[in-house]
């Protein structure tokens, strides 16, 4: 065995012994410390995790007798012998407590509209540019805007406004605006698939991969979904709107 061998482990059975004489010195301790009498109004403790909330101010009464008040995240409420805090000795065990003033009340859940999804921050759940409704932490409601897309405006949907860190302005909920407000008639558009973009009866005009065109109104009995491995003269791949049909 090296020198540098022999010391390491030299200084683990030194460490080991020193957790030993702690967890002796420490018994002693609690053994020849009376706990004192808990009085009315206060809850025992036994050690383990905090209790209750954090920002909560709470009394308690320690081993040796003292009382402290203060937030109850300010103490260790676990045993000495499992507490990570140094300075927490036997004689600083929670033995007790009672809560002077509660923490902060729960935010009261948010009543989200039937249509639109619950949101709890993160990245932006839609492309840019999509065409959504949002309503925000305070209730405020914006229609129809443009997600990720600078506004002129104190609220918007960029991508400040969807982390969800508390602030009035956040956005709790959004929907998708229906696909036929996103279109403009008078315009070709580009199509490579999914779903019928426009409300039934929307009258449309039709550019087919061979080059036919033709007019009618929604739904037709043409595949949207176009399968891009399996081209087809009859896929649709561009439209223009003609006519938007009113609600």
């Amino acid at each position: 065995m090296t020198d540098k061998e022999l010391c390491i482990q030299l200084m683990a059975a030194t460490d080991e012994l020193l957790s030993i004489l702690q967890r002796y010195a420490t018994q002693k301790v609690r053994e020849e410390l009376a706990e004192p009498e808990v009085p009315e109004g206060f809850t025992t403790w036994a050690g383990g995790e905090m209790p209750i909330d954090g920002g909560a101010e709470v009394e308690v009464i320690l081993r040796d007798g003292r009382r402290n008040t203060d937030d109850a995240g300010c103490f260790c409420w676990e045993r000495s012998d499992n507490c990570p805090m140094a300075i927490h000795t036997p004689d600083a065990d929670v033995i007790a407590y009672r809560v002077v003033k509660a923490g902060a009340e729960p935010e009261p859940a948010i009543d989200i509209p039937e249509g639109f999804i619950a949101w709890h921050g993160g990245e932006c759940p839609v492309p840019k540019g999509t065409m959504i409704d949002v309503i925000y932490r305070d209730g405020a409601k914006l229609c129809n805007i443009p997600a990720l897309t600078k506004l002129d405006s104190i609220r918007e949907a960029t991508w400040a406004f969807w982390d969800n860190d508390g602030a009035t302005n956040d956005i709790v909920a959004y929907r998708v605006v229906q696909a036929r407000s996103q279109y403009k008639t008078g315009f070709w558009y580009p199509w490579t698939g999914g779903e019928c973009p426009v409300s039934e009866g929307t009258t449309i005009r039709y550019l087919l991969r061979d080059g036919t065109k033709f007019t009618t109104d929604a739904p037709s009995n043409l595949a949207w979904d176009v399968d891009a491995e399996d081209e087809c003269d009859g896929d649709i791949v561009a439209f223009k709107i003609k006519r938007i049909k009113e609600d």
